[in-house]
């Protein structure tokens, strides 16, 4: 539990003041009884309303919106998919293409040359939740970076990073790094080609991307479609009602609701949407293009431009009032009126002269639509290149000292933040700190009555209600108190709960037994606070139950929000306070939620799955066995990749025997040199033929055993000729990462009950059998593969 407490802002001298803490909070459509207190602002004239010299004698300006622009992050993402050929079902968050594996250790190209083996790899289907498969190349690359610069680093530099050679990578790199640097690599090629050098030149770009797709992905959905036929366009408007208005429509909430409202309240956001709508703001809002065409009866927008410029028309449809307009909009961005003064004009807001400047919001309600912000931004520094070439400076850096912010004191984000992301390409500095003035919102003070505890509670609700029907795993909850000095705060109390169904368990755990995972999950799993720092123990152990409920498994833990966001919420103070500390906390949970929450529940199941109860657990229990030694008696060389936190992808087990050296083999008359060939090269031509027949003898038995009708994959790894009188051959079989409880119980049994001797009776069995069957019919061959097909039909 964590209160979240209400700071009052501290004033600067003269008539200008500075908010050190800005709160947060959403407008429904306005009762004739609340655009009351508009009215004065709805008289003034464009000249007397913010942003004249952008928006000259208009109230509203229509700009196009390109979602899908190869300037803007929905474009590009789209993009590297089709770069990638990859089919994307994006209304189903899913991709799907066919590619090869390809194999590029020496090792692996060593062999193929042996072998003769030029064949193309085969075809993999990879059809994937898009989240997935940012998750699989993020991993991949990250391993791929990891390893590469410790080539780089054992090389001192002395080597160019495109130009590492085999001989570089085994110079630096254990036997298993040099295995694991060329499977990641391999499965990142497969995965990205041909953009495979692009990512390993940037190895956070896919991360980077994974995030942004957990937090876009719901709007991306709904949006792409309309986004590919440019369905969209924006208005920027000034007009005292539309800015009044700002969160007045059902898919636009933010904390600016009026009374009339359900959740609404007379609230200090409130007065901050009454102050904007006096003439200090404008408001940008994405509305359906051909709606707009439709409703106004014309094919051009500058043509629906022309019909929404007087004082008295609405644009925006209400369905509290008779007289509203056809529009309704999607989403809304804010852009907050500031001056700035140059060093010889007074820094002050009644007798400075100052420079006007549109400066964007980076919040937009509701959140998630791609490229909205960014088209403000861009169009805020297109519009107003001059005036932003003539701002105040303190050296190489943007003095933000001398800018002064008016309308609402309301911050989605605070003024110098909002600055340093209008002027990013110009300065790499920032100094200072701007100053509010909040003249009118103090004088509409005495018209305007609060009453904080409810409004705080109703906007805690509704953020709750919004935030929970979000999260997948968390939930949240607060509760408005008030303290002994009348201080109001909000009582924060969080949770996480993760679901089974029945069938996918043997057995039910002790319901108490959750507590003992709940120290693994401290002990694994550090949280990275958004101030910077780093945070354990933020799971709680005393209330950590596991239970069945109608037919499902539920293990449910609760947070510590102290340990999640720091003591006293030091960070939300920093950037809001009240019931926006709540929505920052509620945010910060959203993203523990998508990064953390999976990584919870996997830790959960994988801690069943060693203890038996959850179905599927032989594989990682094969797989710490074997890390742990106790094979190690076995005449196997067995080997997991992986850990037993991750699960593994693979587990081996290889075997090398020597079987006598017959000499010279007579080559077959279909091949054009005649003569003889070495007994091993002939072993490497016929390795997979050999290797299909004693995977047949060598798993009858232990399948046999177990019950199943499955083979493991194998194959022989190499064949060589150390001694005149034997040729030694490595025989291997596998488990895949997606094997079952049936497969490992065929891998023990191999690795128990397979001696070294009984694989060396039965290759030297099949080889026999293959050379005889070669010599009875060599004067009967038709062709090069006749002697092979003959022989797999009588052994195979």
């Amino acid at each position: 539990m964590i209160k979240i407490r209400f700071k009052k802002p501290k004033k600067a001298s003269g008539k200008a003041k500075i908010y050190e803490n800005t709160p947060k909070t959403t407008l429904k459509e306005a009762s004739e009884d609340e655009l009351e207190h508009i009215e004065a602002a709805r008289l003034l004239e464009p000249e007397d309303l913010a942003f004249s010299e952008l928006f000259g004698d208009k109230r509203r300006i229509i700009i196009d919106f390109e979602q899908l622009g190869d300037d803007t992050e929905l474009g590009k993402f789209v993009k590297m998919f089709q770069t990638m050929g990859y089919d994307v079902n994006w209304e189903k968050g899913t991709l799907m293409a066919v590619r090869q594996l390809t194999k590029s250790s020496p090792e692996s190209l060593a062999a193929m040359i042996m072998s003769n083996d030029f064949t193309e790899p085969r075809p993999r289907k990879i059809h994937m939740k898009i989240g997935k498969w940012l998750k699989k190349t993020s991993d991949y690359v990250l391993k791929l970076d990891a390893l590469t610069e410790k080539v780089m680093e054992h090389h001192q530099g002395d080597i160019e990073y495109g130009r590492i050679t085999g001989n570089h990578v085994n110079a630096a790199l254990t036997e298993q790094e040099v295995d694991a640097y060329y499977r990641n690599y391999d499965l990142l090629h497969m995965m990205v080609a041909p953009m495979t050098q692009h990512f390993r030149n940037r190895p956070y770009e896919l991360p980077n991307l994974a995030t942004w797709w957990q937090q876009n992905a719901g709007s991306i959905k709904k949006e792409i479609e309309g986004a590919k036929h440019n369905e969209d366009v924006i208005i920027i408007t000034r007009h005292p009602l539309d800015v009044f208005r700002m969160s007045d429509f059902k898919n636009i909430e933010s904390c600016h609701s009026p009374p009339s409202r359900q959740g609404g309240h007379m609230s200090q956001q409130y007065k901050c949407a009454v102050a904007e709508a006096h003439g200090h703001g404008a408001v940008a809002y994405v509305v359906d293009k051909q709606e707009l065409l439709d409703e106004y009866g014309v094919n051009t927008l500058e043509g629906v431009e022309r019909q929404i410029q007087d004082a008295d028309h609405e644009i925006f449809y209400d369905d509290e009032r008779v007289n509203d307009g056809p529009v309704e909009p999607k989403y809304r961005v804010r852009l907050r009126q500031m001056r700035y003064y140059d060093d010889n004009d007074a820094l002050n807001a009644s007798i400075g002269q100052g420079t006007e400047i549109a400066v964007p919001e980076r919040r937009m309600y509701p959140e998630g639509l791609p490229g909205f912000v960014e088209r403000i931004l861009k169009w805020a520094r297109e519009e107003q290149q001059d005036v932003m070439a003539s701002v105040p400076r303190e050296g190489d850096a943007l003095n933000m000292g001398r800018f002064i912010k008016f309308g609402g004191s309301y911050e989605d984000n605070a003024a110098s933040v909002l600055l340093a992301d209008l002027f990013a390409q110009q300065f790499d500095e920032f100094v200072n700190d701007p100053i509010q003035d909040t003249d009118t919102e103090d004088e509409l003070e005495s018209t305007l009555n609060l009453n904080i505890g409810r409004v705080i509670q109703e906007n805690v609700n509704r953020i709750q209600e919004r935030f929970n029907s979000r999260y997948q795993y968390c939930q949240v909850a607060g509760i408005v108190a008030i303290e002994p000095d009348d201080e109001p705060v909000i009582i924060i109390t969080a949770r996480m709960r993760f679901e089974w169904p029945e069938e996918e368990w043997n057995s039910l755990p002790n319901p108490t037994s959750l507590r003992y995972v709940v120290d693994e999950i401290n002990e694994l799993v550090h949280l990275p606070r958004p101030d910077g720092t780093w945070t354990s123990g933020w799971v709680n152990d005393d209330e950590a139950r596991i239970n069945e409920l109608w037919g499902n498994i539920i293990a449910a833990v609760s947070l510590d929000p102290e340990k999640m966001i720091g003591p006293d919420g030091e960070w939300i103070d920093m950037i809001t306070t009240g019931a926006d500390g709540f929505s920052d906390f509620c945010s910060e949970l959203l993203r523990i939620d998508r990064a953390q929450g999976p990584v919870v529940k996997q830790i959960i199941e994988r801690h069943y799955m060693r203890e038996g109860h959850i179905k599927g657990g032989a594989m990682l229990q094969l797989g710490i066995n074997i890390e742990n030694g106790e094979y190690r008696w076995s005449d196997w060389g067995s080997e997991a990749h992986g850990d037993e936190h991750d699960g593994y992808d693979s587990i081996e087990a290889a075997m090398t025997i020597s079987i006598p050296n017959v000499g010279q083999i007579r080559r077959p008359t279909w091949q054009p040199e005649r003569g003889t060939q070495d007994f091993d090269q002939w072993v490497v031509e016929f390795s997979r033929a050999i290797n299909i027949e004693a995977r047949k003898r060598l798993m009858a038995g232990p399948r046999e055993a177990v019950g199943t009708q499955f083979y493991l994959p194998s194959q022989i790894k190499f064949v060589s000729n150390p001694r005149e009188n034997e040729v030694y051959i490595k025989w291997q079989i596998e488990l895949p990462y997606d094997a079952d409880d049936e497969m490992v119980a065929l891998m023990i049994e191999m690795l128990e009950n397979v001696t070294e001797e009984e694989v060396t009776a039965v290759f030297e069995s099949v080889v026999n059998s293959l050379l005889d069957s070669m010599e009875i019919t060599e004067m009967k061959k038709k062709d090069p593969n006749w002697t092979y097909r003959r022989w797999k039909n009588n052994f195979i």
